[in-house]
């Protein structure tokens, strides 16, 4: 798990394979993420964006913006947290993930970005 705390936002990021949706024959390596967003500071935040940057040793670097969650621009609350989960399909069977987020602290109107460092995608069987 990578985690990352900022000014009173802790982002935490997991991964992992997914076998029953990864076709090696077809090079269809599945993966999914959770997310989980815990504000620990005192007033309120929104989560407005977020990019993944997924990098593919066959393919290349794959930017996406935004979320279905982040498109709602969620309200978190001083202590809540939220979850978010989604997958994504490599050609190759090793990669990674990063990820970005951009919330606005609600109180003072600014913007504050949290980076969750780099995570490696790989399925178990490449785990020696």
């Amino acid at each position: 798990m990578a985690q990352m705390i900022s000014d009173g936002i802790k982002v935490s990021s997991s991964i992992f394979y997914q076998e029953q949706n990864s076709n090696p024959v077809k090079e269809q390596y599945a993966f999914g993420y959770r997310i989980f967003i815990e504000n620990l500071s005192s007033y309120p935040i929104r989560w407005l964006q977020q990019r993944f940057c997924i990098f593919d040793s066959l393919d290349h670097y794959k930017e996406a913006e935004s979320s279905d969650v982040a498109d709602l621009k969620p309200l978190i609350g001083p202590g809540e947290r939220v979850h978010y989960e989604s997958q994504f399909t490599l050609i190759s069977d090793m990669g990674s993930l990063s990820v970005e987020y951009l919330f606005e602290k609600t109180n003072f109107g600014s913007l504050q970005v949290v980076c969750v460092p780099e995570m490696p995608l790989a399925p178990p069987f490449k785990n020696n």
